[in-house]
């Protein structure tokens, strides 16, 4: 919606403040996956010095799945600013 109006000149603020609100929500996403993301570094690196293969191999599967999910979210970070004209 916010492209369509800006396209067409018009400007919607409850549409501009609702994805400035879902941009916040998704920067603070964004910031805890990378907290989290760091805790299961030091897990893997643990598991590693550990020589514990199964502990390596869980938190390898939890950093793929944190990374994609990261991702995700980084793609809606970028289509909300670029919706914005940030």
């Amino acid at each position: 919606e916010m492209r369509a109006n800006r396209e067409t000149g018009e400007d919607d603020p409850q549409i501009r403040q609702d994805l400035e609100r879902a941009k916040e929500q998704f920067d603070s996403q964004l910031a805890a996956s990378d907290l989290n993301l760091r805790a299961l570094w030091t897990r893997w690196d643990d598991a590693l010095e550990a020589n514990d293969e199964h502990a390596k191999g869980d938190a390898t599967q939890q950093m793929t799945a944190l990374l994609d999910r990261r991702r995700y979210i980084s793609n809606l970070v970028r289509d909300v600013n670029e919706a914005l004209g940030a």
